[in-house]
């Protein structure tokens, strides 16, 4: 029986745990704490945390692991070394640190000759306020090094006293503790590109490319997916175009990345970032809803040398019953009492599922990032006319008990 070992068992990593288990690997699982959900599902546990490297190479080596693989961003250096040092499949942790590094992603892009912002990475007030000459204004503050929209604001006028507040709260989210500050380019659809892909020996798996639906309330943060792309041919040849050219330059080789982009007012595709994990939301989950194509089996498969899944959906030998799926997020438009959600009865026989994020009684709070979601609601239609429809009047079908509306001012 061949190993697999799991950085991190919180509840993101439960589908790869799982996935593991139902392809019969015995996971190793190295997480620090002891209730984490994914403890008891993996085979053996190892309470060392997934940033301690010299421990989790320990494990690895002790274990003769065949595999390594995580779906947590801050330990995906790990990951790479400890594939590298044992021989594994995987990426090196230089094209790694090059994707998590907002900074050093943007100096990818400009090598590679792909549209991106002007931006400067700081990590003081003295830096802040020099890079601060050099940009036009609006610009966008965010971590160098972190996931889940957090610390991300976007500064409308060169006023330094009011700008070095929100660099050292910005600061905090970073596991660096550098900001990276750019030019802010504006969105001119709230329709964007995101969804995941997967790489393996050169060769890119996009069925998981989605559109990503933002609201005027922090655009920043996503409000929801829907599958599949809404963009045209030319367009998704320029998407992929652009992914390609990052993904071979930066030297990655292996693995299922999370992608955020749009289409600028010149027609530009701008790639904001590749993450070097899967996405949130259980995306790969709506990925396998939409085109039955199981993106937690391809990663624990390819990672242990089991090739025969991935060269499946490769050659599309199994069938793909695409469906027009979205994920529509729900946020409040201010701070109340989450007192449940309200789903008008036209459009019920299309929501398959409803994942509730916040508890009945919970404070919650305005849409800040994605961490204020109160609730996630599955939808499965028959067309794309229908689900754009359902879009446009998605606040007026989907609604807070209690008042405080959804994603709305």
């Amino acid at each position: 029986m061949k190993k697999i070992l799991v950085l991190g068992g919180a509840t993101t990593q439960v589908p790869l745990i799982r996935a593991a288990k139902e392809e019969g690997l015995y996971v190793v699982l190295c997480d620090w704490t002891t209730t984490n959900p994914g403890i008891p599902i993996a085979d053996k546990h190892y309470q060392v945390s997934t940033l301690d490297l010299e421990a989790v190479l320990e494990v690895a080596k002790l274990e003769k692991v065949d595999g390594v693989i995580s779906n947590s961003e801050p330990a995906m250096h790990n990951v790479a070394v400890v594939a590298e040092q044992l021989d594994l499949v995987g990426n090196s942790p230089l094209a790694v640190d090059i994707l998590d590094s907002k900074y050093r992603f943007r100096e990818l892009q400009r090598k590679c000759g792909v549209f991106f912002p002007k931006s400067s990475e700081i990590e003081s007030e003295k830096q802040l306020s020099e890079s601060l000459r050099g940009l036009r204004f609006p610009i966008i503050i965010k971590p160098s090094e972190n996931s889940g929209s957090r610390g991300i604001t976007v500064a409308f006028q060169n006023n330094l006293k009011e700008i070095i507040p929100i660099f050292e709260e910005c600061r905090k989210f970073s596991r660096n503790g550098k900001v990276t500050v750019e030019e802010y380019i504006k969105m001119p659809s709230l329709y964007n590109v995101g969804g995941d892909i997967f790489v393996h020996h050169g060769k890119i798996i996009w069925d998981g490319l989605a559109t990503c639906i933002r609201t005027e309330v922090a655009p920043m943060v996503p409000t929801g997916k829907m599958w599949p792309i809404y963009e045209n041919e030319q367009h998704i040849r320029i998407i992929k175009s652009a992914l390609e050219k990052l993904i071979q330059e930066s030297g990655i080789v292996h693995g299922a990345y999370n992608i955020e982009g749009y289409f600028t007012d010149a027609d530009d595709f701008f790639v904001i970032e590749i993450n070097t994990r899967q996405g949130g939301n259980d995306i790969p989950q709506l990925i396998k809803e939409y085109c039955g194509i199981d993106m937690y089996k391809l990663l624990v498969t390819t990672a242990v040398g089991n090739d025969e899944y991935f060269e499946q959906v490769i050659a599309d030998e199994f069938t793909k019953s695409k469906k027009y799926i979205t994920n529509y997020i729900v946020f409040s438009s201010r701070d109340t009492i989450y007192k449940g959600i309200e789903i008008d009865e036209s459009i019920q026989s299309m929501v398959y599922k409803v994942i509730e994020c916040k508890q009945l009684g919970e404070k919650i709070r305005h849409k800040k990032d994605a961490t204020d979601a109160v609730a996630m609601i599955r939808m499965s239609f028959d067309t794309r006319a229908q689900q754009l429809m359902f879009l446009q009047d998605a606040e007026q079908l989907i609604k807070l008990n209690g008042g405080g509306g959804t994603n709305t001012i």
